[in-house]
């Protein structure tokens, strides 16, 4: 009698909302078993022995666990993917008003990994760092424009972005 009091018994699974809708004889072997639908539909139902139905329901209440386990992992993948690219695209407005496959083109530019004076910068940290320390933009008459700092020394190896970027935190 203990098997059909728990007809009516439900509980959720990835695939949807189990139901035990029955208790009877497997068609096959004549042992127990309960009729076991998902959503509502009793075609194609499930037939589970009385003694494994616990480890059935555990089954999918730990299934539905891993999922949530997992979309919460890829949220937070995707929100550090998010917070990486704004790093990436931080030229403090500078491509703002940029048609996008230029805004894409100087993006690109000023995230490049450069040698100045023997050290590794992006490109876009090494301009901010000159402009911090008192670096400005200087027509030179035979070098054209350079990037100058308050002690006379100069750097004049420079993308035209570079400098643009530069003049850009300048004003």
């Amino acid at each position: 009698m203990e098997g059909k009091a728990r007809v009516g018994e439900v509980w959720q699974s990835v695939g949807g909302e189990r139901e035990i809708i029955g208790y009877g004889s497997h068609p096959s072997t004549g042992e127990p078993c309960y009729v076991i639908a998902t959503n509502g539909r009793q075609v194609g139902a499930l037939l589970v022995n009385p003694e494994d139905i616990e480890s059935e329901i555990d089954f999918d209440r730990r299934s539905i666990l891993s999922r949530i386990k997992g979309r919460i992992k890829q949220a937070g993948i995707a929100v550090a993917a998010a917070g990486e690219q704004a790093k990436y695209e931080d030229l403090d407005g500078f491509t703002d008003d940029m048609e996008p496959l230029k805004r894409a083109r100087v993006i690109k530019t000023l995230n490049v990994q450069q040698c100045y004076n023997g050290v590794f910068y992006l490109r876009k940290d090494y301009i901010k760092q000159a402009i911090v320390n008192s670096s400005r933009v200087e027509c030179h008459k035979t070098l054209g424009r350079i990037l100058r700092h308050t002690s006379g020394s100069f750097m004049d190896a420079l993308t035209k972005t570079e400098l643009d970027y530069a003049e850009y935190l300048t004003v």
